[in-house]
């Protein structure tokens, strides 16, 4: 739960730049159209350069920032404090406050820079299969919900081509993910566990992105639809 009168306050009372380098919860307005991105950090000091050194070369993680930061320029975004200190190095704590502000700016605005995803922007309502540290998730939110980690985290890493044990292994649409496992139809995930085909969500998602002829029966209906498209218009070509 959000402190009593918290949107009162629009900025902590910062004397020493020194003093951000503590764990809390920030937010990016853009004083232009009104929309807000927020975030947490261990270190707000170091997560703030970070935006800023990443917006300036045009490669944040979250596209519509980036978008609006090009077109309104640096000044036209206000970096704010909103929570900071001791009271806040549990990352849960953080995490929770920080999905409530999320849900307050969307319900006030309509739209906030976490509503969509810099992965998931490239194709509109896609559901981003990850793998994290030989791991893979049918998408970010499961990966965050199991390590613990912020959204922001898992896509900045996802970006990052530093970050060996982050990789995006295709995108799939939301909403199309029936899967054909020889030849039988099922609507998630997680009917073929229950099927007793696999014993986890893991173990089916790594099959389904394997490229060994051992799984080649376990696919996407909606990927073999596109890759059939696409054989068919290259056949036509040729």
């Amino acid at each position: 739960m959000l402190p009593p009168n918290w949107e009162n306050t629009r900025k902590v009372n910062i004397t020493n730049i020194l003093e951000l380098a503590y764990p809390g919860i920030y937010e990016i307005h853009c004083l232009k159209n009104n929309k807000v991105y927020v975030g947490e950090s261990q270190n707000i000091l170091s997560r703030l350069a970070d935006h800023v050194s990443t917006l300036q070369q045009n490669r944040s993680h979250s596209l519509p920032l980036q978008k609006d930061w090009n077109q309104f320029s640096m000044n036209k975004f206000d970096f704010i404090v909103r929570f900071i200190g001791p009271n806040f190095q549990n990352k849960n704590k953080r995490l929770q406050i920080e999905a409530e502000l999320i849900k307050f700016y969307e319900k006030k605005y309509g739209k906030t820079y976490n509503s969509t995803g810099p992965l998931e922007a490239r194709g509109l309502n896609y559901r981003s299969i990850i793998e994290i540290d030989g791991t893979i998730y049918s998408s970010i939110e499961e990966a965050a919900s199991t390590l613990n980690l912020g959204r922001t985290t898992i896509l900045r890493n996802v970006r990052d081509p530093k970050k060996h044990n982050f990789r995006l292994i295709e995108q799939v649409p939301q909403g199309s993910s029936k899967i054909s496992v020889n030849g039988v139809i099922y609507n998630t995930v997680s009917e073929i566990v229950k099927a007793g085909l696999v014993t986890t969500r893991h173990q089916a998602t790594r099959r389904l992105a394997s490229k060994s002829p051992k799984w080649k029966d376990w696919i996407y209906l909606d990927r073999a639809f596109n890759h059939t498209r696409t054989y068919i218009k290259q056949e036509r070509i040729n």
